[in-house]
């Protein structure tokens, strides 16, 4: 199932037309209401490499606001998404690499990475587990970019919804310089990949 989060309004002028629009969409109401949600928990891993070792940061807080319609726990549509969450609360093991890494992120400028989905598509991999695809505007410092996150999203027992997933970004796509230590003697790569773990709750 697709969903366009920008949906367009349709006219009917007859009146009967109209009078059976308006019962689809009382019962409607009443079986597929859209329902909110926001995250109770956050967790957030950034992974990059250098030209001496890997490395990570790692941060807990986030805000996400999303909209679902669900069916005896089924996902039947995603109707909004929004995800922020604040650079400076990535941390890794050395202060120096936080220090520039939200140097080189701009966090003076723009102090939080950002997303929010323009549309999506649902698979249902079984009973309470869903495959879902956004497309969406994902921010990192100045720039903004059209991305596509895949997500794991399974409704548990308590109707709450754990989401997984990850991607990759480019720093340079973002025109992010890659940070670097010790006088330059320890440079990151460009390439680094963001996993999130979402708990969603009513």
């Amino acid at each position: 199932m697709k969903t366009k989060f920008n949906n367009t309004k349709t006219l009917l002028t007859k009146p009967l037309a109209l009078l059976l629009m308006l019962v689809v969409l009382f019962i409607s109401t009443k079986t597929s209401a859209q329902e909110k949600y926001k995250s109770s928990d956050v967790k957030i891993i950034v992974n990059g490499t250098s030209n001496i070792h890997d490395w990570k940061m790692q941060g807990s807080k986030g805000t996400t606001s999303a909209t679902f319609v669900i069916q005896n726990k089924v996902i039947k549509s995603l109707g909004f998404l929004y995800f922020s969450f604040p650079v400076e609360n990535l941390k890794s093991e050395h202060k120096v690499m936080d220090k520039n890494c939200y140097k080189a992120l701009k966090t003076d400028v723009q102090s939080s990475i950002n997303f929010l989905g323009t549309s999506s598509t649902i698979k249902q991999v079984n009973a309470t587990t869903f495959i879902i695809v956004t497309k969406g505007k994902l921010q990192i410092s100045e720039v903004t970019k059209e991305v596509e996150l895949t997500t794991t999203c399974t409704v548990n027992a308590d109707n709450t919804i754990t989401c997984k997933g990850s991607t990759k970004v480019k720093m340079t796509d973002y025109k992010v310089e890659p940070p670097s230590v010790m006088m330059g003697t320890i440079v990151t790569g460009d390439d680094v990949t963001i996993d999130y773990t979402l708990t969603l709750a009513k």
